[in-house]
């Protein structure tokens, strides 16, 4: 019975891995044939997936009973806002006329930024709230109130992310044509990685207040965000690679995000937080 049990736990996740080895292949023949149409189709992925978390994290904000996902949910919408600017923006699109390579590259790098320190913040609202853990209650109101000042918060800087690049443009070059990634892209990706690797720390030395499934899956994510962002140091062309093997990460990654947040979180939702450790 226990050897059934295990074969049983097995077969599907063989089964997920094949699903993902056919998804990204497929995408990396489309990548060789319509460069366009991969990028569309991966970042579209990652924008429902950051809809999706808000979705569901603004619905259950006046009863969920840590705010890590509530955080994480609202910085997702704006992640989202930004991601879709930067789907839009390809030169290929024709939607923003007057503006070159630079504008994804920017976008990108807002974003990345965003969805980094997010990672980075998040840990420090984490509440353990497990078996013999006393814990003050936290009425629905004051919960709605939270959401509302990070939403405010989050808007303000998203607006102001949005200004810089479309408006003042004063926003750092982030891609110049003819000699490729600015040293600002370059090294703002690995300051990305660092903070995604910082944001790595608190939560290790709270695992105690994640149900274990949930905490590697959160820790896989961001370990393939870091690498995803590694490979975009790396690449001179959109054609290139790396450029490629950088969303096929991200993809990956957010589709992690989406089973911890999502099916764990809000599936599971007494599993998730509640070890009891």
């Amino acid at each position: 019975m226990h050897i059934s049990n295990i074969w049983g736990k097995v077969i599907p996740e063989y089964k997920k891995i094949i699903f993902w080895a056919v998804i990204i292949g497929l995408l990396h023949i489309l990548s060789l044939s319509n460069n366009l149409l991969f990028h569309t189709l991966i970042e579209l992925f990652s924008i429902i997936v950051a809809y999706v978390i808000f979705l569901l994290a603004w619905e259950s904000k006046t009863f969920l009973e840590n705010r890590y996902i509530l955080f994480l949910g609202i910085s997702y919408f704006f992640i989202g806002i930004l991601d879709l600017l930067h789907t839009l923006s390809y030169e290929s699109m024709g939607m923003f006329p007057g503006f070159s390579t630079n504008l994804p590259t920017q976008l990108w790098i807002a974003a990345r930024y965003m969805q980094s320190i997010s990672f980075l913040v998040a840990p420090l609202l984490l509440i353990n709230h497990g078996m013999g853990k006393v814990r003050s209650y936290i009425r629905p109101v004051e919960k709605s109130m939270f959401a509302w000042r990070v939403f405010f918060v989050y808007a303000v800087v998203t607006l102001i992310c949005i200004l810089s690049i479309f408006v003042f443009r004063n926003f750092p070059d982030s891609y110049v044509e003819g000699s490729g990634l600015t040293p600002f892209k370059v090294l703002s990706e690995y300051a990305i990685s660092l903070i995604f690797l910082c944001s790595l720390v608190l939560p290790y030395f709270k695992r105690s207040y994640f149900e274990n499934k949930i905490f590697k899956l959160l820790a896989a994510s961001i370990i393939l965000t870091i690498f995803s962002e590694l490979t975009f140091t790396i690449f001179n062309y959109v054609y290139d690679f790396p450029f490629a093997l950088g969303h096929y990460l991200k993809l990956l990654s957010f589709y992690l995000v989406y089973k911890a947040i999502v099916e764990m979180g809000f599936g599971e939702p007494y599993r998730a937080f509640c070890s009891g450790n």
